[in-house]
């Protein structure tokens, strides 16, 4: 199964959220799951941890444990779609890494995507609704 994950999950991670980081943690080690990634989300999640008031939250450990994943544990993809679905235009970019990949859900924390509920057959999600969706019996 194809994941686009969203930078507000990876920030958190980079965090330390605790909810986060076991949620995440129990994907990661989920066998048949593959992160999605793309230049732009790389960019945005760098961008998004070089602002200050990101920064005070952040030990050294945390963001090279999220590089290390990053660079390991996800497979980047480039995408050419310019569609249009969301109220905020600056997150369109997810859902079309997600068509163009192939991929079958996108997690995110952000309101302005969960309300959408899928997307040309991409489920978005929360990551406890992911979890919940694979522990669900066939």
């Amino acid at each position: 199964m194809k994941v686009v994950v969203d930078t507000n999950i990876w920030v958190s991670l980079a965090i330390g959220s605790k909810s986060i980081t076991y949620d995440f943690f129990e994907l990661l080690n989920s066998t048949n799951i593959e992160f999605i990634v793309c230049e732009g989300l790389i960019d945005e999640i760098v961008a998004t941890l070089e602002k200050e008031k990101i920064r005070n939250y952040l030990s050294k450990d945390r963001v090279i444990l999220l590089f290390d994943i990053l660079e390991n544990h996800t497979s980047s993809f480039i995408s050419h779609s310019k569609n249009t679905f969301c109220r905020d235009l600056n997150d369109d970019y997810l859902i079309n890494l997600a068509i163009d990949s192939e991929s079958e859900i996108l997690i995110t924390g952000d309101k302005d995507l969960l309300i959408l509920n899928s997307v040309e057959n991409i489920k978005i999600l929360t990551i406890k609704q992911l979890l919940d969706f694979i522990k669900k019996p066939s």
